[in-house]
């Protein structure tokens, strides 16, 4: 498969490019070098591949064959995220939570958190919970906390489930992390 991505890539294709970092940065068929992966995927997304921006940015962030830098992670992240690239919306969220590679901002990371929470994404539910209970960029809310921590407990997200544990013990309410299925009854 890598000589076959070798000749694409040697043509310009873009997913060549993308499917052969990725069997550098993990090692399949060639000898592993996150160098080389970085070379591809940078190719590869100065051609606008929005798998190799993300790819890049994951790069970027662990200083993994680039110098380390969550500035240009949260750049990547960025162009991958205006292309609704799920994971990159939710690593950039986790940048502007943390104040890593850009100006921290909780009512950012709460926009990026919501729009990939609402896609299914289980760990922004999660964080989107934390961000309300505690109030950072958005009004306190235990109600709006529980609901998100709620919905990633339902998929089975172990800090929710702990959260709305702790919440349910500080209000007096009984845990409401399980779900029980509708019965059905024979006529």
């Amino acid at each position: 498969a890598a000589m076959l991505f070798e000749k694409a890539v040697a043509q310009g294709d873009p997913d060549a490019m993308y499917d052969l970092g990725n069997l550098y940065r993990t090692g399949q068929g060639v000898a592993q070098s996150f160098e080389k992966a970085a070379e591809l995927y940078t190719m590869a997304a100065e051609q606008g591949h929005v798998n190799a921006m993300f790819n890049l940015a994951l790069l970027y962030r662990d200083g993994k064959g680039v110098a380390q830098s969550f500035q240009k992670s949260a750049e990547l992240y960025t162009m991958a995220a205006e292309e609704e690239h799920v994971g990159a919306m939710f690593n950039l969220a986790l940048l502007y939570e943390d104040g890593q590679g850009v100006v921290q901002s909780f009512q950012k990371a709460v926009e990026l958190y919501t729009m990939v929470a609402e896609q299914g994404h289980v760990d922004a539910m999660s964080n989107l919970g934390n961000l309300y209970f505690q109030g950072q960029g958005v009004v306190q809310s235990n109600e709006s906390a529980r609901e998100w921590w709620t919905k990633a407990a339902n998929e089975g997200n172990e800090s929710a489930i702990k959260n709305l544990k702790v919440l349910d013990k500080n209000e007096g309410k009984s845990t409401t992390t399980t779900t029980t299925a509708p019965t059905t009854t024979a006529a």
